[in-house]
């Protein structure tokens, strides 16, 4: 936010939807909208707040796309020889969790079975109040290393490579990529 605010951009980070103010270009969803409700008012409430032309900009992720294969991927890496080299105590991580799992597919589940909001329940409550304009699926496995590795150059580097892996995967069709994003305007679609 403090790059946004030096450029002259008046970004704001609130608590969603308890949130007044007049009209912006623009609200973003960062790794957030899956957990806000009731998400019908949120997407409302910020249908209020764009302005006319205006964009909305979700990324967030679609846990429940996540499949065996994905997830074995994702445990392949954690068990990796590099990861063993690298890997730090996180008990509340879900690396961690899913590393000592009997059963990391119930793992997985287990951890994302919590009130959130499905990939497709985000869609069609955006689609209700906004125009969707692109939608696309990014990496995002690659996000729950971080908790579980120390801020050094070796694991910036291995998260890096462990990112491209992961979108060359999910490119050729090998695993799911389960991040999402979506840009959607009020009114009409841009050209």
């Amino acid at each position: 936010m403090a790059q946004a605010l030096a450029r002259g951009v008046d970004a704001r980070v609130v608590t969603w939807p308890n949130f007044a103010s007049a009209a912006f270009d623009a609200a973003l969803f960062t790794r957030s909208l899956h957990h806000i409700g009731p998400l019908d008012a949120a997407i409302r409430k910020a249908r209020e707040l764009v302005k006319p032309g205006g964009m909305l900009m979700v990324e967030d992720f679609a846990f429940e796309d996540a499949d065996t294969a994905t997830i074995a991927w994702l445990l392949d890496i954690l068990r990796s020889p590099r990861a063993s080299a690298l890997l730090v105590a996180a008990p509340d991580a879900l690396a961690s969790e899913l590393l000592i799992a009997s059963d990391p597919i119930s793992a997985w589940r287990r951890s994302h079975d919590h009130d959130l909001h499905t990939q497709a329940a985000m869609c069609q409550a955006i689609e209700r109040s906004f125009v969707p304009v692109a939608e696309a699926r990014i990496p995002y496995l690659y996000r729950y290393l971080i908790p579980v590795l120390p801020e050094t150059p070796e694991a910036a580097d291995w998260v890096e490579a462990v990112l491209e892996e992961e979108a060359s995967r999910g490119a050729r069709g090998e695993i799911v990529l389960i991040g999402w994003r979506m840009v959607a305007t009020v009114g009409a679609p841009r050209s």
